[in-house]
């Protein structure tokens, strides 16, 4: 009768182990790197989740907060796509920088993990991104969607977002202050604005008025008795007021007065 082999345990040196789980979870690892990068690409907690919308990944604001803090963790596959938004080119391993030794995979394990990547291309389970990334300019003073936030003296900075989540025709974006114009745009989103000077009853758009800046709906009446000589042209016809009004209907309309500056910026496209 033959022995049986009793089975052993194999023995991985400490030397060889170049990370530490344990560790990284408790320091929140990945929650910080993942703040200090999104912070440095300009994104805001609520367009960064806009953002990972295009890569397949459906998760608010307050849950991308959650992930920063340590108070959850993104899964493999909402890693993988938060590196394509991010344009981290490391991959995953991006996020395990601190707690990692020096040590590289050899030969087979780049194998393997190249054979465990086209395992999830093949199972749809993951898409790599191949669009490249559009450049665009953005206000980095945000546009108020409140109470008027000034506009003049704009300051651009260059951002990159994916291509085909920016609309055709789009000349820069600004982001959004306020909560007016809920539940369709919201604090810190940004917008995308094509510049115009005229817009038409229904448009929203960017304007400066009194010397602030808003995000509204453009709308147009009749002038009331009192306003109206100042909207009376030389043939005496009478023009509409302009009026800016909120989504928010806690928010009363804004209506123009002729006495102050008044200027649309540009159109909004999303």
């Amino acid at each position: 009768m033959k022995k049986k082999t009793a089975l052993t345990k194999m023995h991985i040196a400490p030397s060889t182990v170049c990370y530490d789980a344990v560790a990284a979870r408790d320091s929140n690892e990945v929650g910080l790197i993942l703040a200090a990068v999104r912070k440095r690409n300009g994104y805001s907690l609520v367009t960064f989740s806009e953002l990972l919308r295009h890569y397949g990944v459906d998760v608010s604001d307050k849950g991308i907060s959650k992930w920063e803090k340590g108070y959850t963790t993104p899964s493999i596959y909402q890693l993988v796509a938060i590196c394509h938004a991010l344009n981290i080119k490391e991959g995953p391993s991006y996020f395990t920088k601190t707690f990692q030794k020096p040590a590289l995979l050899n030969a087979i394990g780049q194998k393997k993990v190249a054979e465990y990547e086209m395992d999830l291309i093949a199972s749809r389970r993951y898409q790599p991104g191949t669009e490249e990334p559009a450049k665009i300019d953005c206000i980095t003073m945000p546009v108020s969607a409140g109470l008027g936030a000034f506009l003049e003296g704009e300051m651009f900075q260059q951002i990159q977002v994916p291509a085909s989540s920016v609309p055709a025709g789009t000349e820069f974006g600004i982001y959004v202050s306020g909560d007016s114009m809920e539940p369709r745009y919201h604090d810190g989103q940004i917008v995308w604005v094509k510049r115009c000077e005229e817009l038409e009853c229904g448009d929203i758009g960017i304007f400066v008025y009194d010397d602030c800046g808003y995000l509204k709906k453009y709308d147009e009446h009749t002038p009331d008795k009192s306003q109206a000589e100042f909207f009376t042209d030389s043939y005496g016809v009478v023009h509409n007021q302009p009026v800016l009004v909120s989504l928010n209907t806690k928010y009363s309309p804004i209506l123009i007065s002729p006495e102050q500056r008044f200027e649309v910026v540009g159109k909004v496209l999303n």
